[in-house]
């Protein structure tokens, strides 16, 4: 049906910036040693998607390598979890499942 927001497409900490949108004075060039970030959902007629990719094109960091893995550590928690079949589950319940591995 289209999209359901604006792709979001950012370079380095530009990334980090909810909703970020390239303006002229904060857009970045794509570089082999800074992180980018392409955000994108449509909106279909029984639902919505939202798909986020973090890609890196050169040879990254020890550091971002661990923040990457700690970041993927927590995705595959959320899909490996049991949940109850009571739908009583918060935003909040699911979030610290995701984080865990970011203490």
């Amino acid at each position: 049906m289209g999209l359901s927001f604006e792709t979001i497409s950012s370079v380095g900490s530009n990334g980090a910036i909810i909703h970020y949108k390239p303006e002229p004075e904060t857009a970045r060039q794509l570089d082999l040693n800074q992180v980018y970030l392409c955000d994108s959902g449509a909106q279909y007629k029984d639902g919505t998607i939202d798909t986020t990719r973090t890609m890196f094109f050169g040879q990254p960091s020890d550091y971002l390598r661990d923040c990457y893995t700690r970041v993927l550590l927590g995705v595959l928690e959320l899909e490996t979890v049991k949940w109850p079949k009571v739908n009583r589950i918060s935003g909040a319940d699911v979030d610290i499942l995701a984080r865990k591995w970011l203490w």
